[in-house]
């Protein structure tokens, strides 16, 4: 998953359509780093992040080159 994934569910709310609502989509109800969002359990070490290869990029002097 993503990183900016695991910001915008600590993020505040979002506007979603019409409303104004926490970031939380059906479809991560079941995943191991969301379910406790739902569920109201307690957070549990995060399993599933991806690896920063945005950072890793930066730190290799890779920035603006294809």
């Amino acid at each position: 998953m993503h990183k900016s994934v695991y910001r915008r569910f600590e993020a505040g709310p979002v506007l979603l359509y019409d409303r104004i609502a926490a970031y939380r989509p059906d479809n991560m109800r079941v995943h191991v780093d969301f379910k406790h969002y739902f569920d109201g359990s307690a957070a549990q070490r995060l399993q599933c992040i991806a690896d920063d290869i945005e950072q890793k990029w930066e730190n290799a002097g890779f920035v603006g080159r294809l």
